[in-house]
């Protein structure tokens, strides 16, 4: 796949052909520059390309990713790929006018990112910078390109690399990008929920609800809801009152509570798991639904199936003893029926074992994975990622149903 700045292009229709011709088997998003666009307004833009592309269209583990940025762009698009680094090959930056100091997101852990550096003619000493300041982080190699070489050489060239690296045409079929929409509810004490529905369904089917851990909102969900879409399962994601802000998605739920002077503790927040699974009734789905938790909702999900046992399955990613009174998840867990599979790094195995000795369920299954981080949103920043999905999508086709 080719992420490319519209910059780098649209004063060249004749390479943005040779651009669409070189890449037919692969997946080319073009980000289109303005003017006015504020960085915050770039790193959404390049978020939304990453959502509706990498994500979603990335069918196997060491699949080449190509990102290309130059201008405006390419500080926000530099940042979303650095901040999931394993997700690709290389990033292009062309003609980097920026100080390194701004490009502040560092890998957190090692990756086989290649970055190529094209310097600006005018200004070579700013690459030099740059390269320098990268070169302290774990990645697989940072290079400087001739400054001499035409803009065309360079693209040109990487795509004929790319083309022999791509994503096979044929496993697109039948994987189009997912819709988003945002919904509204109220709660029982007469707040706003927000969530946001993804589907590419003109009738419900089978469901994932999804909540969000600490500080978080629904937006914790944007990848991964497409990539649980394209596996053929419809998403609620959530937010839940106890929470702010993911990829400057801002919790809405908390906001709506904050100025009602409602409480917004962790535990607080299970009302609204409650009506999220009877809210998904309202809208049509019947069928055996699934919930899924991260961090402190991945404890309130425990809670929630040991409460309506029609659930089809629970997915718990890093629970822990969070909620008051102390004890009260094992307590929970003895009553959990549901079939049940909590997830969690190396780090956090003593506290989510604990959890699941506890649960009742005589279908359940507990998944220590390597090199895994706290959350979800193990499912797209962890290196071993590609097992945890498989986990986790063998798991919900067995127990998530549309009947």
């Amino acid at each position: 796949m080719l992420v490319c700045d519209g910059a780098v292009l649209k004063r060249r229709p004749d390479l943005l052909k040779q651009v669409r011709t070189a890449v037919r088997a692969a997946i080319v998003v073009e980000l289109r520059s303005g003017k006015r666009r504020t960085a915050a307004e770039w790193r959404a833009a390049c978020d939304d390309a990453l959502a509706e592309a990498a994500i979603l269209h990335r069918p196997v583990a060491g699949s080449p990713w190509l990102a290309l940025a130059a201008d405006k762009s390419m500080l926000a698009l530099s940042g979303t790929v650095l901040s999931a680094p394993a997700l690709w090959q290389e990033l292009v930056l062309l003609r980097p006018r920026f100080k390194p100091a701004a490009l502040t997101t560092a890998p957190r852990e090692p990756s086989n990112l290649r970055v190529v550096v094209v310097p600006s003619q005018k200004e070579p000493e700013k690459a030099d910078a740059l390269v320098a300041h990268m070169r302290a982080w774990q990645l697989k190699d940072v290079v400087a390109q001739d400054a001499d070489s035409s803009e065309e050489h360079i693209v040109v060239n990487l795509l004929k690399a790319a083309e022999r690296r791509s994503v096979p045409a044929r496993w697109l079929d039948g994987h189009g990008a997912a819709s988003a929409s945002t919904i509204t509810t109220e709660t029982s004490d007469g707040i706003t929920l927000t969530a946001d529905l993804y589907t590419r369904r003109k009738k419900p089917g089978r469901l994932m609800i999804l909540f969000h851990q600490a500080q978080s909102s629904r937006g914790e969900y944007r990848f991964i809801a497409r990539r649980l879409v394209a596996a053929g399962f419809d998403c609620l994601a959530i937010d839940q009152r106890s929470g702010e802000g993911w990829a400057m998605i801002r919790n809405e739920t908390a906001v709506a509570a904050a100025e009602e002077g409602l409480p917004r503790d962790y535990l607080d927040a299970l009302p609204d798991l409650r009506r999220s699974v009877n809210w998904a009734r309202e809208l049509g789905y019947k069928g055996k639904i699934g919930v899924m938790g991260s961090s402190y909702s991945a404890s309130l999900v425990i809670f929630l199936g040991a409460e309506m046992a029609d659930l089809g399955a629970v997915v718990s990613f890093s629970p822990g003893d969070y909620l008051p009174p102390h004890g009260s998840i094992l307590t929970a867990a003895r009553a959990l029926s549901v079939p049940t599979l909590v997830i969690c790094p190396p780090r956090e195995e003593g506290q989510a074992r604990q959890v699941f000795q506890a649960i009742a369920s005589r279908t359940k299954q507990l998944y220590v994975q390597p090199a895994g981080i706290h959350g979800a949103s193990t499912l797209d920043r962890s290196p071993t990622r590609d097992q945890a999905w498989e986990r986790l999508l063998k798991f919900l086709k067995k127990h998530v149903s549309a009947r």
